[in-house]
């Protein structure tokens, strides 16, 4: 058996670019090094064009596989170089530095955000929207204050609550329910009107979830940002101070200012500050970094198996397809029970269930799906 004599010098860099594709775990570290890989093996069948031999199907292969990932690598390199550049207007950068501290969502994603949202201004006293608007957008409360007027279907007797929002604040919050996980807010009836001139960012239900089925990294955006609504009206359910009563929390844990309970807005809103930026800047010694984390050539089991929750996948279902009937009767009747109304008050953030009646043997059976009654 005889010893071949080595590759040529470019197969050896692709292959050496391929094994970096197999050590890397980042999208963009993969792409790039196939992207280098296949432009060696276009080289190297140019070369063996020169000297006389011309490797057809060699040649069609490196191209048309390495389209792909030429095509690939420079969309993510697009999206990486645009990572820093601001916003022209105000409202639109004020707009990203609050979805970033509660989200942490990118520049670039914002970008496509901002591309399917509206601003939108209403004095005091005009009504911002009702049941079907409500249904069919997310509103985010930028400045002013909004009165929310509201009626969980479950509710007998017609009885309607009221809820007054501030600035970092969003409504509805039944929308959220698109990020896969059930927060209920089944509003039979809702309407909010500004209590003081006010400033909203709009985003339609219909582009909203297109954009989510486009990018499904978004899905992390939404839920996150549900988590932080929740949290924020806890938060201001438990912070006081004196002689103004109840007051929200910024991204940071702290009070806000006063001025936010008259309808400014919030410190969420302000510029980022220097140590918050340093994250987004380019380094030298952060470009290490990256290079160094994301060498993890094992994959770890498990890293497939995702899913939303059964009532998480129902109430994205209701609102994508614009169910009037409200997220309560329709787990009700996926279970094929019915939903009697509730004459008791209860926390429409919660969907409660109870055991059934004893059985003969004197134990309980809860069955998920019955409402309580």
């Amino acid at each position: 058996m005889l010893l071949g004599e080595p590759m040529p010098l470019a197969m050896q860099a692709a292959n050496a670019m391929f094994l970096g594709a197999a050590l890397f775990s980042d999208v963009l570290l993969i792409r790039v090094c196939l992207s280098l890989a296949f432009v060696l093996l276009v080289l190297q069948c140019v070369i063996s064009t020169s000297n006389g031999l011309f490797l057809a199907d060699a040649t069609a292969w490196a191209f048309l596989i390495g389209l792909f990932h030429w095509r690939a690598s420079y969309t993510l390199i697009k999206e990486e170089l645009a990572a820093g550049a601001q916003f022209q207007q105000p409202n639109d950068e004020a707009l990203f530095c609050f979805l970033h501290r509660h989200t942490g969502i990118a520049r670039t994603d914002m970008a496509r955000l901002r591309a399917i949202g509206t601003w939108a201004e209403h004095r005091s006293g005009h009504l911002i929207c009702e049941t079907s608007d409500a249904r069919s957008h997310l509103f985010v409360l930028v400045e002013g204050i909004v009165e929310i007027q509201w009626r969980n279907e479950a509710r007998a007797g017609g009885e309607e609550s009221k809820t007054i929002l501030r600035s970092g604040d969003c409504f509805d919050l039944r929308v959220l329910n698109l990020c896969g996980v059930f927060i209920g807010f089944p509003n039979e009836r809702f309407a909010a009107s500004a209590q003081t001139p006010t400033s909203l960012f709009v985003l339609p239900l219909k582009d909203l979830s297109e954009l989510l089925q486009e990018h499904e990294h978004f899905l992390g955006y939404l839920r996150t940002l549900a988590l932080s609504q929740l949290a924020r009206q806890a938060q201001f359910t438990f912070s006081t101070v004196p002689r103004h009563g109840h007051i929200s929390r910024d991204s940071f844990g702290q009070l806000e200012d006063e001025s936010w309970i008259r309808g400014a807005r919030s410190r969420d809103f302000e510029p980022l500050s220097e140590s918050e930026m340093e994250s987004m800047r380019f380094s030298w010694k952060s470009t290490w970094h990256w290079v160094v984390q994301s060498l993890k050539p094992s994959v770890q089991p498990g890293c497939r198996h995702e899913s939303n929750p059964l009532s998480g996948s129902l109430a994205q279902t209701s609102v994508r397809g614009g169910s009037r009937e409200g997220l309560v009767e329709l787990l009700a009747n996926r279970g094929k029970h019915p939903a009697p109304p509730v004459t008791e008050d209860f926390d429409p953030l919660v969907v409660e269930f109870e055991p059934n009646p004893l059985q003969h043997d004197g134990s309980q059976e809860v069955q998920v799906g019955v409402p309580r009654s």
